[in-house]
């Protein structure tokens, strides 16, 4: 029996390479793109390389690549995020067409940077509109990019995750590691929401997305309840060895950090995953007291 196939750009990050170890334990056959020169799936997405041949005969395609948002925010840094992620995802979607066997779905990254750092005290939804800020500006480009793969007829949608959260990568080894030490930190108004998602509940979401054929469009990928960030720190802190939750004052962050700490570290936003629950995915970790009884998975 032939396995169903999906290929995976950006499989060398923390997610990509969850995502990859995901569906390899549920039977598909994964391919991972690689700048490696050599590799049988190479790719160079900045100078539109890219052998449509890894593409055929795939029933999913999935692009997570793009350059790290978490470091100052130059002119060309911010030329390099953008970039990375536009070229990822056209050179894929430059391919489809040509292509004798295209993928059924396609399913790129993007962020709940789309609806801004902030949304003052409302909830934003899939519908809501987009946001103000260098992120927001980076998530509807990037977005409106994948969806030229729908115009071919393929279905699309766009995952806009939070921040993930999981024991091997992402947000929670910086976090680990200030845990050593007795602290748990935060950002700015401890009352400023966090929204946030389980590496597992990505997972399984971006499984359910695949599978199931109602699903287009934007897609908001985190748990439905976004704590308080003092109380985020205190109890996954907590749950790390922390004995004291620290607070970093906003004016500290914008002179260490500039525009991605006001954006990133200073964010008060809740983003509620309507269209998952309204379609029947269940959360494993929906708030953060299931997040830290289920182990920080």
């Amino acid at each position: 029996m032939k396995k169903d196939k999906i290929v995976v750009g950006g499989a060398g990050g923390f997610l990509g390479g969850a995502l990859c170890g995901y569906f390899e334990s549920k039977g598909w056959e994964v391919v991972r793109l690689s700048r490696k020169a050599g590799s049988a799936a190479y790719w160079d997405p900045g100078k539109g390389v890219l052998d449509c041949r890894i593409l055929e005969g795939a029933r999913a395609v999935v692009c997570l690549a793009g350059e790290s948002i978490f470091s100052r925010w130059t002119a060309e840094r911010k030329k390099a995020i953008l970039g990375s992620r536009i070229n990822s995802v056209r050179v894929l979607t430059d391919a489809f067409p040509k292509l004798r066997e295209p993928p059924e779905v396609f399913m790129c990254a993007s962020a709940c940077g789309y609806y801004g750092a902030r949304n003052f005290g409302a909830c934003s939804y899939e519908s809501s509109p987009k946001g103000e800020g260098f992120l927001a500006d980076v998530c509807g480009l990037w977005e409106k990019a994948a969806f030229a793969a729908s115009d071919i007829g393929i279905r699309t949608f766009s995952a806009r995750f939070a921040p993930i959260l999981g024991l091997s990568g992402g947000m929670l080894a910086p976090v680990a590691k200030l845990a050593r030490f007795g602290l748990a930190v935060y950002f700015g108004p401890g009352e400023g929401r966090f929204s946030w998602i389980s590496i597992g509940d990505a997972l399984r979401a971006a499984e359910f997305c695949i599978a199931d054929s109602r699903i287009s469009g934007a897609v908001n990928f985190c748990a439905p309840e976004a704590p308080a960030k003092s109380d985020f720190a205190r109890i996954v802190g907590g749950a790390l060895g922390a004995r004291l939750a620290f607070k970093i004052p906003s004016f500290a962050v914008g002179l260490f950090t500039g525009d991605m700490g006001r954006e990133l570290l200073l964010s008060d936003i809740a983003v509620v995953p309507k269209k998952l629950e309204s379609l029947g995915f269940r959360f494993e970790s929906p708030n953060i007291d299931a997040f830290v009884k289920r182990g920080l998975k």
